[in-house]
């Protein structure tokens, strides 16, 4: 029998396993829902914690439980097959479907990323008349790894309501048997992949700035959630080299330009075994960073050995499609990307987010502290940019954070019967539609709510959706209903920033204070907005 283990820093995931002989009985119900809400403390003063802003909504309406069943280990080949029951419980009686899906990566061999296994696959879809329905999932011939259950349980009310669950389940596979968590740590570093060299008639070789200094130069890039060849933009770029006491030692400093292009000049060291280039997910005097629990940034990493005593052209660099490194500068990305949208207006400050694989917690914001994200915030593009407004009304408030009661757990499309909460989070689900020029907030790559469509939402300023839909058509180009004017977002941004906002009645105060145009009450109004 092992020990009972609980998780450890650095990315580490252990839990109990129980073996007896060839067949491995497990015990372990996990249920993922209100859990996520719950440890939320909301509130202008919160006595017992930081109060914590969250955006993931894997609301009590629906939710999922997971248990392991028995799992066998094969005679002829060795490898172990077995079940992982689920429990879809819904809260509400509804007449929609209720779809049930999952997928089944596993880690690869360097722990660097994770690779699929077995694609998206329906369980089912069906409406839930008991409120509740079992399904199971063949879990056949594993080998020996670490792998991770997506599942994901859904049900579509409308454009504008979604009910939405995610619970990841990780195990590990050895030749004992199985035991859920990954008992392993995860690098941050992986290797990168040499691409074709980027075509950019603006960008020329540098030249050294001393007699005796060389240069690197080159450019660091990645690929974006649709797969589409993207730079890694304003990100910190470090050229390394291996010392006689097997050391890594930072050598010279740079960071990417917007076209993920960067040179710097340096020195060569008098000798050296080694030497790499690499590209990390921080950039602490102009954005902040991404780190895992452990406060270690992400990168990938080129050789330069080569090149290390005559400098010269460290080539084009991708990092590895399907890594960690990848999922975590699409976070860093992201960040670059809130920030420049508001900075030329108001700088709105640093912001320090923290991601890793097998996090098990939703995503939040603690007043004044860091940024976390869950395992599939990644695959988001609302997510971090919906966090970074929370943490950026913080910092632009200097620190005073409007008093807010939201209860737990609340949503997009409903009353909050507090004017704070609706304000605090309809301005983070603005920022994120903002950014991302759609008025759509994605829980992951697919699953949606319309700020667009508001008209199912319960009416007025103590709903978030409504808020954040009146602000979407202060500046979308769409006319709809009395929504038929365009306004410019550096106006409707200091109407938030200028002062210190507790709910949108006082933003509106603010506008109109301002001299900007009364008839915006318009695009509020169809919104189910009614200011004078």
């Amino acid at each position: 029998m092992r020990n009972n283990w609980k998780k450890a820093s650095g990315s580490i995931l252990l839990a109990s396993l129980v073996t007896t002989g060839l067949v491995m009985p497990i015990d372990q119900t996990f249920a993922h829902g209100d859990a996520t809400h719950t440890d939320a403390t909301h509130g202008g003063v919160d006595q017992a914690a930081q109060a914590k802003e969250h955006a993931d909504r894997y609301d009590d309406r629906i939710q999922l439980e997971t248990k392991l069943g028995e799992f066998t280990k094969a005679k002829t080949n060795g490898k172990w097959s077995g079940k992982l029951d689920i429990n879809v419980k819904i809260k509400e009686t509804t007449d929609k479907d209720v779809t049930l899906t999952y997928e089944l990566k596993k880690l690869n061999e360097d722990k660097t990323g994770e690779v699929a296994v077995l694609a998206p696959t329906h369980l089912f879809k069906k409406q839930l008349k008991e409120k509740q329905e079992k399904s199971s999932i063949d879990l056949a011939d594993l080998e020996p790894g670490f792998y991770q259950v997506s599942v994901t349980a859904t049900s579509k009310q409308n454009d504008a309501d979604l009910w939405y669950q995610y619970a990841p389940v990780f195990l590990t596979v050895d030749a004992e048997g199985v035991q859920t968590g990954w008992a392993t740590e995860l690098p941050t570093m992986v290797q990168g992949v040499k691409g074709e060299e980027v075509k950019d008639e603006a960008t020329v070789a540098p030249a050294a700035v001393t007699p005796e200094a060389v240069t690197a130069y080159g450019y660091w890039m990645r690929y974006d959630r649709a797969g589409v060849a993207a730079p890694v933009r304003n990100a910190k770029v470090e050229v390394l080299y291996l010392d006689a006491s097997n050391v890594w030692r930072v050598l010279a400093t740079t960071y990417t330009g917007s076209n993920g292009y960067y040179s710097v000049s340096y020195t060569p060291p008098a000798s050296f075994t080694d030497a790499q280039v690499r590209v990390l997910t921080t950039n602490t005097g102009a954005y902040g960073q991404v780190q895992n629990d452990v406060a270690a940034v992400y990168g990938v990493t080129a050789s330069y050995s080569a090149k290390l005593t005559t400098g010269g052209d460290a080539g084009t660099w991708y990092s590895p499609k399907g890594s960690n490194s990848e999922k975590a500068l699409w976070v860093f990305d992201d960040l670059v990307k809130t920030k420049d949208a508001l900075k030329s207006y108001k700088d709105p400050g640093l912001s320090t987010i923290v991601w890793y694989p097998t996090a098990t917690n939703g995503a939040y914001y603690t007043r004044g502290g860091t940024i976390k994200l869950g395992a599939n915030s990644p695959s988001s593009i609302s997510v971090t940019a919906h966090e970074l407004g929370h943490n950026y009304m913080y910092n632009l408030y200097n620190g005073s954070y409007p008093t807010t009661n939201c209860p737990s757990p609340h949503y997009i499309t409903r009353t909050t019967n507090d004017l704070g909460c609706a304000w605090s989070e309809g301005w983070a689900d603005f920022l994120q539609a903002y950014v991302n020029n759609n008025p759509r907030y994605y829980y992951d790559a697919t699953s949606f709510t319309d700020l667009e469509n508001t008209s199912t939402m319960d009416s007025g300023d103590m709903v978030e959706g409504r808020v954040a839909g009146a602000m979407w058509d202060l500046v979308d180009t769409v006319a709809d209903g009395t929504d038929t004017r365009l306004y410019a977002f550096g106006d409707v941004y200091k109407a938030m920033y200028y002062s210190k906002r507790n709910n949108f009645p006082e933003y509106w105060t603010q506008w109109k204070t301002l001299g900007f145009d009364i008839n915006a009450k318009y695009s509020l109004q169809q919104n189910t907005i009614n200011y004078n």
